[in-house]
């Protein structure tokens, strides 16, 4: 139905709203969730990255709906390789671990935002 896409912004709206600033911000398309931190530490990015996973999980619990940790990826933008940090979170019981690559509504995101698109 026409109806659905305008149904389901209804529906996710209180998760999604949140303000894109300077420390993040977060979207949504369809069923995709993204957010995201900024920090001059890797360890201000991990407190802020674990705000959103509780925001989210509370979330949930409140609209029903659920998140699948096999599709949730973290992973940390930066071209100083002394920056990464191998710090896992755990979700629902399930250790979440940063990844090198992740893939946002097709576009594949690489820790470097180098874009490698051809191989």
């Amino acid at each position: 139905s026409p109806l659905s896409p305008i149904l389901f912004l209804f529906f996710n709206a209180d998760l999604v709203q949140t303000s894109i600033s300077t420390p993040g911000g977060a979207i949504a398309f369809v069923d995709d969730y993204s957010a995201w931190v900024t920090g001059v530490t890797a360890e201000a990015n991990q407190e802020g990255i674990q705000a959103i996973i509780n925001r989210a999980l509370a979330w949930e619990r409140r609209s029903g709906a659920t998140f699948e940790c096999k599709k949730t990826a973290i992973i940390h933008f930066t071209r100083t390789a002394k920056r990464l940090s191998p710090m896992a979170f755990v979700i629902k019981g399930q250790t979440v671990r940063p990844k090198e690559t992740a893939k946002v509504l097709g576009v594949v995101l690489d820790t470097g935002l180098r874009y490698k698109h051809c191989q």
